[in-house]
Order: C-alpha cells, then structure tokens, then sequence
C-alpha cells in the first residue's frame, strides 16, 4: 500500500564494549542471545522483524504502523525489556540499557532513502544525548553529518598538505617524579 506507514527502530546496547572487556567476548555473546529473545517476545499489533545487524545494535522492521500510538507502544515495550537484570557467572547483576533510533514515515519515504542510515542516526544522537533515550530521525541531522564529513576530510587533506602544524607542550604536575607528564597537542 502505497499510502502506508512503516518504521525501522535500530537498538544500540549502552557501553556494551564494557561488557566485554570484563566478562569475556563468550559470556557477552550469550547476553546479546538472551537480548535478542527478549525482543524478539515483545507483543504487538503490528508485526514486526527483527535482526542483529551488528556488535550489539537490533533491528525492527514494522512493515506497517497504522498509528504513532502503536509505534509508541512499541518502544516502550522495547524499553521494558531493559528492566530486568542479568546475572552474571559470580552472581554479579548486570543492568542493560540502550539508545533507541526511530526512522519513520510512509512506504514511499522509505524507497531509495536509506532508512536503516536514518535510523541509525537517530540512534547515535540518542546514545549520545543520555542513557536509555529515544530520538525521532529528524532531516536536519543529515546536513550535520554532511558539513562533520566534509570538515573531516577538509582536516585530512590540510594535515596531508602540511598546511597544519602541531606543536606539543608539556604538562607537568608538581609531582612529575610520581605522576609522570602529559603532552598537550596544539595545531596552527
């Protein structure tokens, strides 16, 4: 139906490396499965699909949103499935949250759009806003990410061309013995 709404919600587990880092890649891998089984039973009126697409980010698929209260209800049954604690293998609980992208809109929208990148967006503005928040796609973020792009490679390009100097002064603290120093880096 060419007049019809859908949505993709991307998940993106907070601080998930962390998880790694202390427990191992074996136990983060079977958290990611317990994740997944939660999601995947989250009850709806609209069917939805759902995938890993990556390290610790879920897909939904909503091939068709009659209405923002059921997408609204959608994620906050996504949400409610981050309330319950995991156990780690020494009895330690783990507490899971996620930053929540929502890309969307109607079908025609979506056609030659790329509302996963959108969606994906969304989820990093999320993640980055707070812990466990959720962010709409808004079209402006797209501008942004274009002109962060281009000062980005406009930056490589003067390092390139040596059109960028960096000069290195010292930080030291009273105690430098103990501490040690840092450097700090300064580009003209």
């Amino acid at each position: 139906v060419m007049n019809s709404k859908c949505a993709v919600i991307l998940i993106g587990l907070d601080d998930f490396t962390n998880i790694n880092d202390r427990f191992s890649y074996n136990f983060a891998n079977k958290i990611l499965c317990k994740m997944a089984r939660r999601l995947e039973k989250i009850k709806s009126e609209a069917p939805y699909n759902l995938s890993r697409v990556g390290g610790d980010i879920f897909a939904m698929w909503i091939p068709e949103v009659k209405n923002q209260i059921i997408l609204e209800e959608i994620i906050s049954a996504i949400k409610s499935q981050f309330t319950h604690q995991f156990k780690t293998l020494t009895n330690e609980m783990i507490h899971l949250s996620a930053g929540i992208g929502v890309f969307s809109g109607d079908v025609v929208e979506f056609r030659g759009k790329d509302p996963l990148r959108k969606a994906e967006i969304a989820m990093l503005k999320a993640k980055s806003s707070k812990i466990d928040s959720v962010c709409y796609f808004n079209p402006e973020w797209l501008f942004e990410n274009q002109e962060e792009a281009i000062l980005e490679h406009e930056f490589v390009a003067a390092l390139g061309n040596g059109e960028i100097i960096a000069f290195y002064q010292p930080i030291v603290q009273q105690d430098y013995q103990k501490s040690g120093f840092a450097l700090e880096a300064l580009v003209r």
